[in-house]
């Protein structure tokens, strides 16, 4: 079932006022990157010189055995736009904001 969800990650400043420099972990624990949008993110604080917890809206594409394929906003910069997830790193609509 697709829907929109949030995965946990860890938010930095950006390059620019308009992103964030975004840092989670796929199944396996290896660490992916990205840049997101303002309001593709959830946070209690903003980061200011180091990373603070935060959520990124993702698409959940299929779910299986605790693994989720999610599709990410944008590329992470290790290439591609998905990645499995395992599904405890992820948050429903109603349980971020």
């Amino acid at each position: 079932m697709i829907m929109s969800r949030w995965l946990q990650c860890k938010v930095s400043e950006g390059m620019f006022t308009s992103e964030f420099a975004v840092k989670a972990e796929e199944y396996d624990g290896k660490g992916f990157s990205l840049f997101a949008l303002k309001d593709e993110l959830d946070m209690e604080d903003q980061p200011n010189g180091s990373p603070v917890p935060g959520f990124l809206r993702i698409t959940s594409i299929k779910e299986e055995n605790h693994l989720v394929l999610v599709a990410l906003p944008r590329p992470c910069l290790e290439g591609g736009q998905r990645v499995t997830v395992r599904s405890n790193q992820l948050r429903n609509e109603s349980q971020v904001a």
